[in-house]
C-alpha cells in the first residue's frame, strides 16, 4: 500500500531556524504590517501582549529588516520602570549621558 511522504527538510519551530525561516502566522503578518505602517508614517507605537505570544520575536524580525544607517533601535525590556528610569534608558540608548537633576531632564 502506498503511503504519502510528508517529510520536512528542517524543523520550523527549532530556535536555530526561527530567524532564517520565521513562522508567518496571520497575527505575525498583521503585526509586521502595522509595524511597517508605523515606519512609513514615522510613528510611535506600543506593542503589547501576553507572555510567549511572540512580541520580541516579531520585533526582532522587523528590526532585522531595517537599514541601520537610517534607524536607531533602542530596546528597553523592563516593564516596571519609572518615567525617570525610562528617560535615562532612552538617553543611554541614544548615546547621551543623562543628567542627574530632575528639572534638567524636562528642560526644553
Amino acid at each position: 500500500m502506498y503511503e504519502p511522504y510528508f517529510g520536512m527538510e528542517f524543523n520550523p519551530f527549532n530556535k536555530t531556524n526561527s530567524q532564517k525561516y520565521p513562522f508567518e502566522s496571520g497575527d505575525f503578518k498583521e503585526a509586521m504590517s502595522r509595524l511597517e505602517h508605523l515606519k512609513n508614517i514615522n510613528g510611535i507605537g506600543l506593542f503589547t501582549g501576553l507572555p510567549g505570544m511572540g512580541k520580541t520575536y516579531t520585533l526582532k524580525q522587523f528590526v532585522d529588516k531595517l537599514n541601520p544607517n537610517l534607524y536607531k533601535v533602542i530596546y528597553i525590556p523592563l516593564s516596571t520602570i519609572t518615567v525617570r528610569e525610562f528617560y535615562k534608558a532612552l538617553a543611554y540608548g541614544l548615546g547621551v549621558e543623562p543628567v542627574q537633576n530632575k528639572v534638567d531632564i524636562f528642560r526644553p
